[in-house]
């Protein structure tokens, strides 16, 4: 395991002795980019293995995830593995009580999960994978389970809460994701996007990783995890509905979803002011032929 961390200054050394882990800091001076981060991450493994597992700080991920990927991905003998299907934006009342463990993920996985699979069921082959970002809404059994897996006391706060105590100030210039506002105790808890998640989060082989040229390293927030999914499916054939993503037609997505962590947004204008300009981009290379986008893959050095 390592844990990459890029900015202006190491904060996560503390967190990586007492993980027992390998730790690698980039300085850098930039708006933070995700693709570096992993691309130098990736790359600065002392014992490069076969097979890599990105996670990203802010998701919660269900504990037999891994073993269930590394089988269908021997089974089917596929270079990446995408289990996720959903994401689930917990508010931060509700981060904060996982974050402190007054809430267990394993409540919140054996919910959430029951309520992915129907959702799958029910939507089946509808639209191209992974850019649609409809939300989801938790049936009346589906919130009563979740509200009674909950401490008394939380469940108070939260029905008292206002929505900045809930979810926070957003003063993004733009933001092409953003919540319809709702008053309801189900988007107090938690607000989910359906549809399968090709980002973020997933199990990939090394090779397979530094010929599609590692992860776009795009400055600030924003579709470069869309345009490297694009990218794989230049090289591979993986293939993407409503239910999931497939490899040559064997459906690899799972019935987990993946659970998001709230953290702020406001007071990060230059972070969030790539967006528009990284959502062209994520445009222009979505209108390349796969030839087109091959052809412009700079490979990532192979493993010494």
């Amino acid at each position: 395991m390592l844990l990459a961390e890029l900015g202006k200054q190491a904060t996560q050394r503390d967190l990586a002795r007492n993980l027992g882990t390998d730790y690698v800091f980039t300085s850098s001076d930039e708006e933070f980019s995700p693709g570096r981060a992993m691309n130098r991450g990736f790359l600065s493994r002392r014992y490069p293995a076969d097979l890599v597992y990105f996670h990203q700080a802010d998701f919660l991920v269900a504990p037999d995830v891994l073993d269930r990927a590394v089988q269908l991905m021997l089974q089917l003998d596929c270079p990446f593995v995408y289990p996720y299907w959903g994401e689930v934006h917990l508010s931060r009342m509700m981060s904060e009580a996982v974050r402190c463990s007054a809430v267990q993920p394993g409540q919140l996985f054996d919910v959430l999960q029951r309520c992915v699979a129907r959702r799958r069921t029910i939507h089946g082959s509808e639209q191209a994978a992974s850019d649609a970002y409809d939300e989801v809404a938790l049936s009346s059994d589906e919130l009563e389970s979740l509200v009674n897996s909950l401490p008394a006391n939380l469940r108070r706060d939260i029905t008292e809460a206002d929505h900045v105590r809930l979810w926070g100030s957003d003063d993004r210039s733009y933001a092409p994701y953003r919540w319809r506002p709702e008053e309801t105790l189900a988007a107090s808890l938690c607000r989910i996007s359906g549809g399968p998640r090709a980002s973020a989060a997933y199990l990939c082989s090394d090779a397979a990783f530094r010929q599609a040229g590692g992860v776009p390293e795009l400055p600030g927030w924003g579709y470069e995890d869309l345009i490297f999914w694009h990218t794989v499916q230049a090289f591979h054939p993986y293939t993407g509905d409503r239910s999931g993503i497939s490899f040559k037609e064997s459906v690899i997505t799972m019935n987990y979803p993946l659970i998001h962590l709230w953290h702020p947004v406001s007071g990060r204008p230059d972070y969030y002011a790539a967006t528009e300009r990284n959502e062209r981009i994520f445009h222009e290379f979505h209108g390349r032929t796969a030839e087109e986008q091959r052809a412009g893959v700079r490979a990532l050095p192979p493993r010494g």
